[in-house]
């Protein structure tokens, strides 16, 4: 995933994690962005969010000031249905060097389920 990441072939790099959803049912939904907060691709594939950049949310802010594991506090998310969630941020590393960034989203409810 990282080498597709590191040259800018998004929809490969996804394909790689296009099951996470089915196999892990309490992740939401995941996406992939580029260094700046760009979301480059998701899965499931929610329309009006590729090409949008994230940087201004927490837990870009997050991932990106040490660039290691981020847990988000709740949020709003951009997309619709609009409900609260947790984001999990992991920056993609390819031979050190950061080159994207997996963002795992969690329903708070499930989290309060758990």
């Amino acid at each position: 995933m990282a080498r597709a990441a590191a040259a800018g072939d998004w929809a490969k790099a996804m394909s790689m994690l296009r099951t996470v959803p089915e196999d892990l049912p309490d992740i939401e939904s995941l996406f992939l962005c580029d260094p700046a907060g760009t979301l480059r691709v998701n899965q499931p594939p929610l329309p009006g969010v590729r090409g949008r950049n994230f940087a201004f949310r927490e837990w870009y802010q997050g991932v990106s000031s040490g660039w290691r594991t981020f847990v988000s506090p709740a949020y709003l998310r951009a997309d619709l249905p609009q409900v609260n969630e947790v984001a999990v941020a992991e920056p993609i590393r390819d031979q050190g060097r950061v080159v994207g960034i997996l963002v795992l989203r969690i329903l708070l409810q499930t989290i309060g389920d758990w």
